[in-house]
């Protein structure tokens, strides 16, 4: 009985030790550290620049799957300000190359599929709110050494006044860099 408690003990020292050693970059801890409101607001302000007095609601491993058979998401957190933006930021570590290679479609789905679970069926498109995809890399996803790669719809064409033509269809996805420069 006795070495059974040490056991249990040692059990529960031990999962203490490793939750000490737990930093942002991991999913549990990044997902603990967002769902607390000002940790939130600060972290979304520092890398959108947008100012943000309150939020209307942060998920946790949010999941969307719009049918059975389709492929969802699960995004780290999802956040709803009072601002009608929405925010997906994703915690993101290296595993294989091919992780890389699919970042800008992966980016790409999530930021359908919160367009998707933001307008009801019949509803208008001008209710569709400014949404953010964001992925905080622990490496450089493009290898160019910046910290921010800031992605949004612009043509390929310029006027000739030599401007460039921005869509504003309220969609952006920052990449950060954490090992930029």
């Amino acid at each position: 009985m006795k070495q059974q408690k040490n056991e249990e003990f040692l059990t529960r020292e031990a999962i203490e030790a490793r939750y000490e050693k737990l930093t942002l970059k991991d999913d549990f801890m990044f997902g603990k550290v967002m769902q607390d409101e000002r940790n939130c607001i600060d972290m979304l302000e520092r890398l959108t620049g947008n100012k943000i007095e309150k939020v209307e609601s942060t998920v946790g491993q949010k999941v969307i799957k719009i049918t059975s058979d389709s492929k969802g998401v699960r995004y780290d957190i999802y956040v709803e300000d009072e601002n009608a933006n929405v925010y997906d930021a994703e915690m993101q570590q290296k595993n294989k190359l091919s992780d890389v290679a699919i970042l800008p479609k992966r980016a790409r789905f999530y930021q359908g599929m919160m367009d998707l679970n933001l307008l009801e069926s019949g509803g208008d498109y001008e209710c569709l709110k400014t949404s953010y995809v964001i992925f905080i890399c622990t490496f450089d996803p493009f290898g160019k050494d910046l910290c921010c790669y800031e992605f949004k719809n612009v043509c390929d064409k310029t006027t000739s006044k030599n401007e460039k033509i921005v869509l504003n269809d309220g969609r952006k996805i920052l990449i950060f860099n954490t090992k930029g420069t």
